[in-house]
Formats: C-alpha cells, structure tokens, sequence
C-alpha cells in the first residue's frame, strides 16, 4: 500500500513537534527547575516518541 505525500509531512511535522517539546521541557527542567526529575523523564520520553514517529516516516519513505 503506498502512503500519500501529505501523510509523510504529517508523519515529519509530527515527529519533529514531538521532539521539539521534549527538548524545550528538558532545557525548562535544566534551566529552571533543575531537581524536577518528572520533567527530564518526560522530555526524554517526548523525544523518544518523536524520534520514533521519524523513523517510521523515513521506513515508510525507503519501502515507497
């Protein structure tokens, strides 16, 4: 089954919004709030989620 070009930009936005909200909560937690440990396992768990939603674009786009 081949995935439309608007579904690989979502797939992009959507990874990419992910791991910028997990890098913007890590630097809050380092910055700021330093001893806020929920803050850097959430972050960390955003860019995971993100880096994962890119990868799964970029397996999608190499099948094509």
């Amino acid at each position: 089954m081949k995935i439309s070009k608007p579904a690989y930009m979502v797939l992009l936005v959507v990874g990419l919004v992910f791991v910028f909200l997990g890098l913007s909560n890590i630097g809050i937690s380092i910055f700021w709030d330093f001893s806020d440990l929920e803050n850097l396992l959430v972050g960390s768990l955003l860019i995971i989620i993100g880096l994962i939603t890119l990868r799964i674009r970029y397996t999608f786009k190499k099948r094509g």
